[in-house]
């Protein structure tokens, strides 16, 4: 969603020119936030796998 600032849409226009970040906003949830001093904020809101922890068999040293 892009708000009614023209600012804002000429803003993601240019973006959007970009086939790399096209892509990344299209595969993933990015929120970007232009604030009144004219700072750009660009946060991924994409959830984060979990994955379960894999133990890694050591060398273990078999003396007898």
């Amino acid at each position: 969603m892009i708000s009614g600032s023209p600012l804002a849409s000429d803003l993601a226009a240019v973006l959007l020119q970009d086939d790399v970040l096209k892509k990344l906003f299209i595969d993933a949830d990015y929120q970007v936030s232009l604030n009144t001093k004219f700072q750009v904020s660009i946060k991924n809101h994409t959830a984060q796998l979990q994955t379960a922890p894999v133990e890694v068999a050591g060398n273990e040293d078999t003396a007898q």
